[in-house]
């Protein structure tokens, strides 16, 4: 009997036992859950990597100010090695109005303190040079929908048409009349669209434009409540490269500074707890999959010792007995792998579409990884086969009186 004739007979002897049905379907249900976990744990890491290593906000540090300095300590932190900007957080940003209300948008923009040494790459234009110009986003969407990841497409305002746009921004003083706070005073700047840098490579919003300190300070100094002004904002202490964060955390420790923070971080409990989760489950299915994988193989050669009996009269040896029981479980774990492995990729493309769509637009890019489908291969199909080998040289060794006892 050759390979393929042996194949064949094999599948059609699959199809016939219901048993091997419902074993198909329970390893198909395993390797969608090991598939499942693996790429969560792959998604949430990627993306941490990539939010630490891209947004400015890993690299930001906020820095309380020393009051027994004349400069608050200012110029002390823009010494410190690996320190590229040193500001106000009161200027950080501001979300304002503005007259890009078209197609029912609400205008809404968020500028952002910016200079050389934080502004992005630009991707169309150029970088920003004077007072009044700003770069925004290469997928510019001015409404404040964007905070909740909810953009239609076909409302971003195209580069081309633009470039070299000038737009207005509306932005109000206030003070308190009563237990009021009212608006007092209307202002209204104008900025040029100079250029678009990739919000998406720095997982930045899409309504997000960077302008000079000088207007920005415009804006956030209009805004001030004089009943209010008596707190002095942190500092915002930027660092070249997230590497370096804590060498400068170190030198402000030494600096006497006791109290800073980085801007942005990692809720570092909840991701061990997914993180365990997905590796817990990983091992459970594992451990589940060996089991029950020597236990069936097992259950199938002892519910078919009468066909292993006439195969050993017709002179089958017991090495090729074993390669037939062995092509059987790799064509069982191997459907089950690959409907399994099919399933799962539909419902990741139809989950990833239709429902975490919204993230793509700052950035986040879902995949399923290659390592996944690897790994899961390794324990459906391989070590599983592996596991049953022993188990099937153990009972081909047997007599059939032996097996009859066995089932006893």
């Amino acid at each position: 009997m050759t390979i393929i004739e042996m194949v064949k007979f094999l599948l059609l002897k699959i199809k016939r036992n219901k048993k091997n049905i419902y074993f198909i379907i329970i390893m198909m249900i395993f390797t969608i859950i090991l598939l499942t976990a693996l790429n969560v744990y792959h998604n949430i890491n990627s993306f941490i990597d990539k939010s630490i290593n891209s947004n400015i906000g890993f690299r930001t540090i906020s820095v309380s100010p020393k009051f027994d300095y004349d400069d608050l300590g200012q110029d002390e932190l823009s010494k410190i090695n690996h320190v590229i900007e040193v500001y106000s957080s009161f200027y950080d940003s501001a979300v304002i109005e503005s007259d890009l209300t078209i197609n029912g948008l609400d205008g809404k923009v968020e500028l952002l303190y910016g200079t050389n040494n934080i502004i992005p790459d630009i991707v169309y234009g150029t970088t920003i040079t004077k007072k009044g110009e700003t770069v925004c986003p290469v997928n510019f969407y001015p409404d404040s929908s964007v905070y909740s990841s909810k953009i239609n497409e076909s409302k971003i305002l195209p580069n081309e048409k633009y470039l070299n746009k000038t737009f207005n921004v509306k932005y109000y003083s206030y003070e308190f009349i009563g237990n009021r706070l009212v608006e007092k005073d209307e202002f209204i700047k104008s900025l040029k669209i100079v250029g678009f840098y990739d919000n998406k490579k720095n997982l930045n919003f899409n309504n997000q434009c960077y302008v000079l300190p000088e207007d920005m300070k415009d804006v956030r100094n209009a805004t001030i409540i004089d009943d209010l002004n008596g707190g002095t904002p942190y500092f915002s202490v930027v660092v070249d490269d997230v590497t370096n964060v804590k060498y400068v955390e170190n030198e402000l420790q030494k600096l006497k500074y006791t109290n800073f923070e980085t801007k942005n971080s990692i809720d570092s409990e909840l991701v061990n707890i997914i993180s365990t989760s997905c590796l817990g489950t990983l091992l459970f299915v594992m451990i589940i999959i060996i089991l029950l994988s020597g236990f069936c193989t097992k259950k199938r050669m002892i519910d078919e010792m009468k066909f292993i009996g006439v195969l050993k009269v017709c002179g089958y040896s017991k090495k090729l007995l074993s390669k037939i029981y062995l092509i059987q479980n790799f064509i069982i774990n191997l459907m089950s792998y690959l409907f399994g492995l099919v399933i799962f990729i539909i419902a990741f493309s139809i989950v990833k579409n239709n429902v975490l769509n919204i993230f793509k637009n700052i950035g986040v890019i879902l995949s399923v990884s290659l390592l996944s489908i690897i790994i899961t291969f390794l324990i459906v199909v391989v070590l599983s086969l592996i596991f049953t080998t022993f188990r099937m040289k153990k009972l081909t060794n047997k007599k059939i009186r032996d097996l009859i006892q066995s089932l006893e």
